[in-house]
């Protein structure tokens, strides 16, 4: 089974809290990004 995963910003992924396959709770917090650096006045 897949699901789409949508995160509230841009940003790479810097860490993973869970491996592939692995079941998890409701609301269980899967990857933490890094935000993407922006130069002042440039779009993200």
């Amino acid at each position: 089974m897949e699901h789409t995963i949508v995160a509230p910003a841009d940003g790479v992924v810097e860490i993973l809290n869970v491996e592939p396959g692995q079941q998890v709770e409701l609301g269980t917090v899967l990857a933490q990004l890094a935000a993407e650096a922006t130069t002042e006045g440039e779009p993200a």
